[in-house]
């Protein structure tokens, strides 16, 4: 499929794939914020654009009746919910909510059959392969993704940008001493030398 240009534009501060599904809202901070899913094609595209499915399964996925497009999306924003709670919660106390890791335990187990090992350039690594048959099998790459996320990373090293400047999207800080504090220095640490410039004007 043709990746929309809106889509195309949709930042990508997360450093993971699992990170970068959950920052497809405009922000955590207001609930009206822009939804960068604003349907199922939109959705599709995004996980092209992002390379989670190919070309030819995006363009497969989009031939999907429109009830099952709508429940799917609906689905996506769902799960992009919980993994927004899993992966805060995680990166904030060092630890996965329960409730919300038993949910992505669960999705992984119905999720298995669309996950598959592959081998690629002589490596054996696990491939997620969607099928649009099973619509929900769409969010199998970023799951597996998010699983992985939390099996191998340091908690310490997904933050959150934080409010009130900060947007609520969550990024895995690489930086060498740890000390990244924004999802983007071009967008909300800006944000936040404006605030703090016009602050010390006033004051």
């Amino acid at each position: 499929m043709r990746i929309p240009k809106a889509i195309r534009e949709v930042l990508l501060d997360g450093g993971h794939p699992a990170l970068d599904f959950v920052n497809t809202r405009h922000d955590w901070v207001d609930a009206a914020a822009r939804d960068y899913w604003s349907d199922p094609a939109a959705l599709i595209a995004w996980h092209q654009h992002v390379a989670l499915i190919d070309p030819a399964t995006a363009d497969a996925f989009l031939a999907l009746a429109p009830r099952a497009a709508s429940g799917l999306l609906t689905r996506a924003r769902g799960a992009r919910e919980h993994l927004h709670t899993l992966l805060s919660g995680f990166a904030a106390h060092g630890r996965a909510p329960a409730a919300e890791l038993a949910w992505l335990d669960q999705e992984l187990a119905r999720l298995a059959p669309f996950h598959h090992l592959a081998t690629t350039g002589g490596t054996v690594a696990w491939q997620a392969q969607p099928d649009p048959a099973h619509p929900a099998s769409l969010l199998g790459p970023a799951l597996f993704q998010a699983a992985a996320l939390l099996t191998g990373t340091d908690p310490a090293r997904i933050k959150e940008c934080p409010p009130p400047d900060g947007c609520g999207w969550l990024f895995l800080d690489t930086s060498r001493n740890g000390k990244r504090t924004w999802c983007s220095m071009a967008t909300c640490g800006n944000t936040a030398k404006v605030r703090r410039f016009r602050s010390r004007q006033r004051g």
